[in-house]
């Protein structure tokens, strides 16, 4: 610099070693984003659980109406039948919950009331076997 006449220091300037504090701090925020990382990896498991839960649930539910709407297009044909609907109750007794399959008639008006009482056996045995159940 002196060969081109500049009057000027030159200043090198490099890094400090990172001191214990800076290392602790970098500790820190590490393992604040790996925490939060491994909590977002868990939360979305569980969502993803359940979605796989509730699709189960909708493909039951799926197949239990068309086995229903199949059970209700059987006794027609079989029982003097003019509606009929068929699904499981859910109740709860205190802490325990149950579930009862039941059958809602309307009977066709011209049928007899002993007639009705036959029929009404004989499509519970029909509910029975349908629905493989025997809390009909």
């Amino acid at each position: 610099m002196s060969n081109y006449n500049i009057d000027s220091k030159l200043k090198i300037i490099q890094p400090e070693p990172i001191g214990f504090k800076e290392q602790r701090l970098a500790s820190l925020k590490s393992d604040i984003i790996r925490e939060f990382y491994d909590d977002s990896i868990n939360s979305l498991k569980t969502k993803d659980d359940e979605i796989v839960v509730l699709k189960n649930e909708v493909q039951k539910l799926g197949r239990s109406e068309k086995l229903y709407m199949a059970i209700s297009t059987l006794a027609k044909t079989q029982y003097d039948i003019n509606k009929m609907a068929v699904h499981f109750l859910i109740y709860n007794e205190g802490e325990k919950m149950d579930t009862i399959p039941t059958a809602v008639v309307q009977w066709k008006k011209a049928i007899s009331r002993n007639e009705k009482t036959k029929q009404t056996e004989k499509l519970g045995e029909l509910l029975k076997i349908q629905i493989d159940t025997e809390k009909l």
